[in-house]
């Protein structure tokens, strides 16, 4: 079992569900899930169980912290086992460090996999609202659906 950090629910409603720890280098940390539905075209059914996770921390903090990873995939890899849905990401570009926040993906999801853990991933890089961004997508092994996904964003 992972070392992570005990972690509350501090909002639950229609549109977001989210989670908050305190790690002990860097402070709190948000972990939230919304629906994702509007990066899609509006006729994908298996599209409409959708989420977006984006985590974040509440101050700056110093010092890395490897239970900081354990946690946020754990509480991923919970939140896609409850309710049974893939999860979209996109890699926040306003800073230039997108590409470093794909690595840490590409990175958690290499060492889940190694872990036992399986997780169909992949990201694509499109234009949105006239921006570049990357957007991935992570899925439990048997979403049928996981080829399709990117097909049905919006801007494709």
């Amino acid at each position: 079992m992972l070392d992570v950090y005990p972690h509350e629910l501090v909002e639950k409603s229609g549109k977001h569900i989210v989670y908050q720890f305190t790690s002990d280098k860097r402070g709190d940390y948000v972990d939230r899930f919304s629906k994702a539905t509007y990066y899609f075209n509006i006729d994908c059914v298996p599209c409409e169980h959708m989420h977006e996770v984006a985590f974040f921390p509440v101050s700056p903090g110093v010092g890395f912290d490897k239970k900081i990873q354990n946690t946020l995939t754990n509480l991923i890899e919970e939140f896609m086992t409850e309710y049974n849905c893939p999860l979209l990401y996109v890699c926040d570009s306003i800073d230039g460090l997108e590409k470093c926040r794909l690595g840490l993906f590409e990175r958690w999801v290499k060492v889940a996999k190694k872990s036992g853990k399986l997780f169909q991933h992949d990201y694509r890089e499109i234009e949105w609202l006239d921006s570049q961004i990357i957007l991935g997508i992570l899925t439990l092994p048997g979403d049928t659906n996981f080829n399709n996904y990117f097909t049905q964003i919006g801007v494709e």
